[in-house]
């Protein structure tokens, strides 16, 4: 099975990630990129975080980000935040 399938994504959509350096190039093996758990599971961050985005902020992942917010953007999909918690409905006092 294909990196892009276990991540539910296409082709197009990871070669894209990794020129935009979200993504690290993988070792080759006979021809084969050699990608690992570790790349599926940056791949569903990657979507996941995407999906939070408004589409006008996915498009400025397409430009060319200073240092500093790339590497921002980069610890973020490593080290993931945990989930928030639903806000609790206030307690109404009569």
């Amino acid at each position: 099975m294909r990196v892009a399938e276990l991540a539910a994504l296409t082709g197009t959509t990871v070669r894209y990630y990794h020129h935009l350096g979200l993504l690290p190039v993988p070792a080759q093996r006979a021809g084969w990129r050699d990608y690992d758990l570790s790349h599926v599971a940056r791949l569903s961050r990657i979507r996941r975080l995407a999906s939070r985005l408004r589409p006008s902020a996915v498009c400025l992942m397409a430009q060319p980000l200073p240092p500093v917010l790339r590497r921002a953007l980069k610890r973020a999909l490593r080290h993931p935040a945990p989930p928030r918690r639903p806000a609790r409905a206030p307690s109404s006092t009569t």
